[in-house]
């Protein structure tokens, strides 16, 4: 899947390709930054500017569509099935944000690890009900700090994937013992 998306980056202007990459729920900045140096040869100050674009584009979106969305499709059975299915996944991932509220959803979506980010962070804001600007802010914030981190991680190069590996197992570990 991601040999696909990255054919389709190709087949962009590298800028547009890492706004591309960044924008998709699957890859988002964290993996369109280190593709769009390593792959589509875009340096990495650039790679930063775009990825932050492209990964804070479906935000408002989120933010604002969702409940209108969610209220159409529940009108159906396979809708109210994925609607609150979904629900009780951003609930679930969103205690640390109904916790501690923007700063909380700051944090979430900062730290550059699988099933965080700007996508799952709007999405449990939109369900918790944190007003827009708050939100919007939040994720923002979040989204620069996590593409400082992955565009040095990914500017160190193999030592870069090194310290990611080593941190994510980490934060797999802690999560495993924790529960």
């Amino acid at each position: 899947m991601i040999e696909r998306l990255v054919e389709i980056a190709r087949a962009m202007p590298p800028e547009l390709g890492v706004a591309f990459l960044s924008a998709i729920p699957v890859t988002e900045l964290r993996a369109g930054i280190p593709l769009g140096i390593w792959t589509l040869g875009v340096p990495w100050w650039k790679c930063f500017f775009w990825a932050i674009l492209g990964n804070m584009v479906p935000v408002p979106l989120i933010l604002l569509g969702l409940k209108p969305l969610s209220r159409l499709f529940y009108r159906t059975r396979w809708g109210a099935r994925f609607f609150e299915w979904l629900y009780m996944k951003a609930r679930k991932k969103g205690a640390s944000v109904e916790k501690y509220e923007s700063l909380g959803l700051y944090v979430f979506v900062a730290i550059p690890l699988p099933g965080t980010g700007a996508w799952t962070g709007a999405l449990i804001a939109s369900v918790l009900g944190v007003r827009f600007m708050p939100a919007i802010t939040a994720i923002g914030l979040g989204v620069t700090t996590a593409a400082v981190i992955v565009t040095t991680l990914s500017v160190l190069g193999w030592w870069g994937a090194l310290i990611a590996g080593v941190i994510i197992m980490a934060a797999v570990i802690w999560n495993y013992i924790r529960r």
